[in-house]
């Protein structure tokens, strides 16, 4: 599941926590996921590009 920030902003609406508590999580979570790696498209270029490099050496 992936939690936005939306998310945190509709529990405080409903009165499920409070906006303190909210702003605290969003912001412990944005520190604990950026370190996290990331496979976007412009990994997959690469790679793709890396591949035909690959298959373009054994296949010439």
């Amino acid at each position: 599941m992936k939690i936005e920030r939306e998310d945190l902003d509709w529990a405080v609406k409903e009165d499920l926590i409070d906006a303190n508590l909210a702003e605290q999580l969003w912001q412990a979570w944005l520190v604990r996921k950026q370190h996290v790696p990331k496979f976007d498209f412009a990994n997959v270029a690469y790679y793709f590009g890396a591949l035909i490099v690959i298959f373009g050496i054994f296949f010439s």
